[in-house]
């Protein structure tokens, strides 16, 4: 952190001496290496996880979520589209009603 010199007025920082030059010079070309480190390599996923590899909108990069057991990652699909055959529906219909009179009767219990 750089000390502040007082003039009449104002609050002027000091000049830098040349050892800060450097340092501060020697940080920035390391933490620029670091940068280009880390675009060269591939990402790795966590040991015995499979990456989702959806390609994104723009850029076309994939995506480097973790995989669920559909293959792609929670932002990329494996969800659930709801039932499909009759029966199926007559299940979450019937759900639904059932969680529908819990909630009248609950509300019902606190209606003041």
């Amino acid at each position: 952190m750089r000390k502040l010199r007082r003039s009449s007025t104002l609050r002027v920082p000091a000049t830098p001496t040349r050892n800060e030059i450097t340092a501060e010079a020697r940080a920035r070309e390391v933490a620029q290496q670091l940068a280009a480190q880390l675009r060269e390599r591939p990402y790795q996923p966590p040991a015995g996880k499979k990456l989702c590899g959806a390609r994104k909108k723009h850029g076309g990069q994939p995506c480097r979520g973790v995989a669920l057991r559909s293959g792609r990652c929670k932002w990329h699909g494996g969800l659930s589209t709801g039932p499909r055959t009759p029966e199926g529906r007559a299940r979450i219909a019937e759900s639904n009603r059932r969680r529908a009179e819990a909630k009248r009767a609950n509300a019902a219990h606190f209606a003041i």
